[in-house]
């Protein structure tokens, strides 16, 4: 065993084993069944900064500041027909077996929309938002997508954060008027 002050001469002890990171895969068809554990995933991991427009249109926010009541059913519904839609795919990145981060992506022809990303709060700073989003930058690279878009709740700063990281750019402004009292 190789001390802090010595020089070692094998590879093997020059180096802490790493654990393999993990690597991300999309679902198939068959894997329905885990529409209630990714349904649960994504309302425990996210929070109300997360919420911008498509989320009151969808049903999923009353507001910018509060989700609907019933979000967990809501969001199994979109992924009961995420699995049915040929041009959507759920990515997910496993972590010591259990679920560590979930993307649905929507194939737009020449584009793709990268619909939602939740990452678990307990590993958000530790790679696996990286890990994941860069697996799927190389998948709709490989399928010859030109690019990727995202919209994002206007409060999610750590996430416009990370996004920049990745490459994204802001391209447009979404606004919004109340019209009712």
């Amino acid at each position: 065993m190789c001390s802090p002050h010595s020089t070692c001469s094998h590879p093997a002890e020059r180096s802490v084993p790493r654990a393999p990171r993990p690597a991300p895969r999309w679902l198939d068809r068959s894997e329905r069944k885990r529409i209630p554990a990714l349904a649960e995933f994504f309302t425990e991991n996210v929070s109300t900064c997360y919420i911008s427009h498509t989320e009151l249109w969808s049903g999923r926010a009353r507001d910018f500041g509060h989700w609907a009541p019933g979000l967990r059913k809501v969001i199994a519904k979109e992924l009961r027909e995420t699995f049915r839609d040929r041009h959507k795919r759920i990515a997910v990145i496993e972590r010591n077996g259990e679920l560590a981060g979930m993307a649905v992506v929507v194939d737009l022809g020449r584009y793709a929309l990268l619909e939602d990303i939740v990452i678990r709060r307990t590993t958000r700073g530790r790679g696996v938002g990286r890990t994941l989003v860069r697996w799927i930058f190389a998948k709709l690279r490989a399928a010859g997508k030109a690019s990727v878009f995202l919209e994002s709740g206007g409060r999610n700063t750590a996430a416009h954060r990370f996004f920049r990281h990745q490459g994204f750019r802001r391209i447009s402004i979404s606004m919004c008027r109340r019209l009712a009292a």
